[in-house]
């Protein structure tokens, strides 16, 4: 991820790559490798990282954007921009929106191959929870930080629950029923 500029070929990318030192940070890097590994993305043989049947089914339905690791890059070039106080956040918020809504419309008509992605859940895997827009409380700002989006979610179990999105600074929640 440090030297991801020797494998982009636009002189232009690569230069971006080479000046914000790759992409993610010293403290991010290791999570993304572990988490990748964990959700069966990638395995370590003999010390190098190959991706799995999984992790190419995703890479290629991804949209280009989302493979490209110019775009991190510059997402991070602008946030740095914000620190230093030459951009305005709201510019930066603008731009990631209208990127997110293209992306989710794109990503609707997408396909994956189950069978490739890992489908088949191991007896011990822990179900995730649903995000559930109809719950009360459901987009409402967080009554505890007045930072956070109180998130509707139902969880595996039936049990349902706003909390609010500020987790792990705010970790206030709201079972219902």
């Amino acid at each position: 991820m440090t030297n991801i500029h020797r494998f982009v070929t636009n002189e232009a990318d690569r230069r971006i790559l080479r000046d914000t030192k790759g992409i993610g940070t010293d403290r991010t890097r290791d999570a993304i490798i572990e988490t990748l590994k964990a959700r069966g993305y990638l395995k370590a043989v003999k010390g190098e990282l190959h991706p799995t049947e999984a992790g190419i089914e995703l890479i290629e339905k991804l949209p280009p954007e989302l493979r490209d690791p110019v775009t991190t890059a510059k997402w991070e070039m602008a946030l740095g921009l914000i620190a230093e106080g030459k951009m305005p956040p709201a510019s930066f918020d603008d731009m990631i929106r209208k990127m997110c809504c293209a992306l989710v419309e794109g990503m609707k008509s997408v396909k994956f191959d189950l069978s490739k992605m890992g489908a088949q859940q191991e007896v011990d895997a822990k179900p995730r929870s649903e995000i559930d827009h109809t719950l009360p409380g459901h987009g409402q700002p967080c009554p505890k930080c007045r930072e956070g989006t109180m998130t509707g979610r139902r969880l595996a179990s039936g049990k349902r629950l706003v909390s609010c999105s500020a987790y792990p600074a705010c970790k206030h929640t709201s079972w219902i029923d």
